[in-house]
């Protein structure tokens, strides 16, 4: 089994954090995952934190088909917790450092409007942070206290 400093290494250069949007009543929810046609690694990922491995093989013949392992809510949490002390990147580590919090406040079924409004906060920010592009810098200076 690989260590924990190579899972946050192949993490922080092929993996994603998002908080991204559950449902039509404004609820959202926190998701890591790793994707990439390399299978061997993917199931290291999957055999450590376990959860099923998913394929995709959009263009047969054309494109490798790719392998791809997910977590979310408090278990991706658990996850972000586990390999934080090992990532090198400042980004990567804001972006943990974000989805953490974001976990630690988040009720389940929550209807209240100031709630929904807090985690729609958290995914802005969480997206800014995942930008990518020319005006990336302008889309980062989000208010930091919105959360």
């Amino acid at each position: 089994m690989p260590s924990l400093e190579w899972f946050a290494g192949v993490f922080e250069g092929e993996g994603s954090i998002s908080i991204h949007g559950a449902g039509r009543r404004g609820y959202s929810i926190l998701s890591v995952q790793v994707v990439m046609t390399d299978e061997q690694i993917v199931r290291a990922f999957a055999d450590r934190w376990s959860n099923a491995i998913r394929t995709t093989d959009r263009r047969p013949g054309v494109w490798k088909k790719a392998y791809g392992w997910q977590l979310r809510g408090g278990t991706a949490s658990g996850f972000l917790r586990e390999l934080e002390p090992f990532v090198f990147s400042a980004r990567v580590r804001e972006k943990i450092e974000l989805a953490i919090e974001y976990d630690s406040q988040r009720r389940q079924g929550s209807r209240d409007p100031d709630y929904k409004a807090r985690c729609f906060a958290f995914r802005s920010r969480m997206s800014a942070l995942n930008a990518r592009g020319v005006d990336v810098p302008k889309r980062l200076a989000l208010p930091r206290g919105e959360s």
